[in-house]
């Protein structure tokens, strides 16, 4: 005779089925608290924290509701009502166009050479509600406004300014016009500076431009040589001038002392000869002295008529008229 006996259940099953008795005799409860739960959970969504370099902005049912809110506690309505949206604003962003992206970058000059160009661009965000809403995806669009102003800068100017002088005016340009465009369309925005890393022509015209590039350069040292030299010529000239200047108004001076000093000797002899009758006749002395100083001696034989023929010169003819005229008077 065999006793019926039943087998245990495993101990999963057990506690499947001891949850299941509790939850029957106790679902009300249960029930009211997960939806305490469940409510308090949908208020505190609307609990937000700001990070000290984010910047939040508040959308309610799709619309920006009231200023934006920097660093600190934000309360908002729940979830499905309110939406919050934080954008890092305290960071410097970095944007570049360069070969990384555009296997190669090559644009066109405006005398329709090709060069390749890197830039970089910094720029950071300065509203959160502009940069959540103010495009899909606005990096992507300032990425553009970037190349289609480098681009525009680029035709406008010859290679050799693009390669050489006019960096900095590309540079100030693209950043004007990026700038504008990103204000137009509300990005929230600020670009902060643009470089061009490297602008060089293509490498399979590298050594032609090189070549080009050498040549100008010997041909603008040559002139600045050319034109130091002539200065150099010119500044000569100049002290040459000024030193026969010096030289001729010193002779000049010299000669004037001479003659001060001529005329000074003359007046002293004359003073105390003036006024009296043997002055006249010293002077005449002296006049003849020096005349007879130059008269030749012919001597004749005996009994020979002597025949004389003076010839004065027309100086000592106007000496002695002008003699004679002192005495007549």
């Amino acid at each position: 005779m065999h006793a019926d006996t039943q087998t245990p259940s495993p101990p999963s099953v057990r506690v499947i089925e001891h949850a299941t008795a509790f939850l029957r005799r106790r679902w009300k409860p249960i029930l009211s608290a997960a939806a305490l739960l469940a409510l308090f959970g949908w208020f505190a969504s609307g609990i937000h924290v700001v990070p000290r370099d984010e910047c939040a902005a508040v959308l309610r049912l799709g619309r920006i509701a009231g200023e934006e809110r920097s660093s600190g506690l934000l309360l908002t309505l729940p979830a499905g009502i309110d939406r919050v949206v934080r954008v890092r604003t305290g960071e410097m962003r970095r944007l570049e166009l360069s070969a990384k992206r555009y296997t190669p970058l090559l644009l066109l000059t405006g005398d329709e050479n090709v060069i390749e160009v890197e830039l970089a661009a910094q720029y950071r965000v300065t509203s959160a509600s502009g940069f959540a809403l103010g495009a899909e995806y606005p990096e992507a669009l300032l990425e553009q406004s970037l190349l289609r102003a480098l681009l525009e800068a680029v035709a406008s100017r010859s290679v050799d300014d693009v390669l050489t002088v006019e960096k900095g005016a590309i540079q100030q340009q693209v950043r004007q016009e990026v700038q504008s465009t990103v204000e137009r369309y509300g990005l929230g925005i600020q670009l902060l500076s643009v470089n061009l890393m490297e602008v060089a022509p293509p490498r399979e015209a590298a050594s032609s431009f090189r070549a080009v590039s050498d040549s100008r350069s010997e041909g603008a040292r040559l002139v600045s040589e050319a034109e130091s030299a002539r200065v150099a010529d010119i500044a000569r000239a100049r002290g040459e001038a000024e030193a026969l200047t010096m030289r001729a108004d010193a002779d000049a001076m010299a000669r004037v002392e001479a003659a001060r000093g001529q005329a000074a000797s003359l007046l002293a002899r004359l003073g105390p000869l003036e006024g009296s009758a043997s002055g006249l006749t010293e002077l005449q002395r002296t006049a003849l002295e020096r005349a007879l100083g130059r008269v030749r001696v012919v001597v004749l034989p005996p009994g020979a008529k002597p025949e004389l023929a003076i010839e004065l010169e027309d100086r000592n003819r106007r000496r002695l008229s002008s003699s004679e005229g002192r005495r007549r008077e």
